[in-house]
């Protein structure tokens, strides 16, 4: 049984399968009968002890990896003849996470307001005194910005693909705890065999001088489950609450961000259809659980099986 990791190839060959934790799930998964190879339809590649060889056989299922929204034509190429495999996650899911405007409008959470008409930036921020100015469609923290009343408020901002201007919108900033900039949490929601869903991770990200607590701006990285036992459940609500949300069965792992307020109170921020790399983050201590977290979705896959469901 095979399942392809749908990605874009790289100009020069990868590294050894055991230097990277997607790796080493692969290695493991082989050992269980489960065959995970890597690349495009027609381009497949299997890890092996010490590297990679090419891979024949046709997959049962599709995870899909692939930076599409940068690589449009190359992601039509890579996908040609897979249309009737299942596919976690489908387009449909990246493209709603992906619009923070129509997925706060659906999701059953209580999100920060936000305002879409840039005429109307001006006296929001004077209202709420602070707040993210975000382009819509944006992803990988690209064009976020921290604002105050009197700075200045684009209409449209760089988003995820390179050189392309997208509408901004402006959501309301929470305050974060006392001697903080900002706490934000990410936490790793994904499906197990039986199609349940599982908290396969969270991290917290913190800075002191920074609202936006990105780690490539310094911010500190710590376990999630540092936070008090109040607030760990209060976010574990929304957990749930976006998990019993997601009815499509291909829809496999996804990445949800909360920031908490002073009151220890975690509010909804955006959802991530690619998620990863903040269990690495934390470091060798975590190396098992990334390991497990990056096979999880491959083995969930594999019981969809060839046949695309819900049409």
């Amino acid at each position: 049984m095979s399942v392809l990791t749908l990605v874009r190839p790289g100009p020069v060959a990868p590294p050894p399968p055991e230097s990277m934790p997607i790796g080493r799930a692969a290695l493991w998964l082989a050992d269980q009968g489960v065959d995970v190879v890597f690349g495009t339809a027609e381009l497949k590649m299997r890890a092996v002890p010490g590297g990679w060889q090419l891979a024949e056989e046709d997959p049962v299922a599709v995870h899909d990896r692939f930076p599409s929204w940068n690589h449009p034509r190359e992601y039509a190429a890579a996908t040609l003849g897979l249309e009737h495999l299942p596919r976690g996650n489908p387009i449909r899911f990246r493209d709603l996470c992906r619009d923070k405007v129509r997925f706060q409008r659906e999701v059953p959470v209580d999100m920060p307001e936000i305002v879409i008409d840039s005429s109307d930036f001006d006296s929001a921020l004077r209202s709420w005194g602070a707040g993210f100015l975000k382009p819509r469609y944006g992803g990988l923290g690209r064009g976020v910005r921290y604002v105050r009343p009197g700075d200045d408020l684009p209409s449209e901002l760089e988003g995820a693909v390179l050189g392309q201007l997208e509408p901004a919108i402006l959501q309301r900033a929470i305050a974060a705890p006392t001697g903080l900039a900002g706490l934000a949490t990410r936490w790793l929601m994904q499906r197990s065999e039986d199609g349940s869903w599982v908290v396969a991770g969270g991290v917290c990200r913190t800075s002191e001088t920074d609202p936006v607590t990105n780690v490539d701006r310094g911010a500190h990285v710590v376990p999630a489950d540092t936070l008090d036992a109040h607030t760990g459940h209060r976010c574990r609500e929304i957990l749930e609450a976006v998990a019993d949300w997601i009815t499509d069965p291909e829809v496999c792992e996804v990445g949800l961000d909360l920031v908490i307020d002073p009151d220890g109170v975690p509010h909804l921020i955006e959802a991530n259809s690619r998620p990863g790399g903040r269990l690495q983050a934390l470091g060798p201590a975590y190396r098992d659980d990334h390991v497990r977290a990056c096979a999880r979705p491959l083995l969930y896959l594999c019981q969809l099986g060839p046949t695309r469901p819900g049409g």
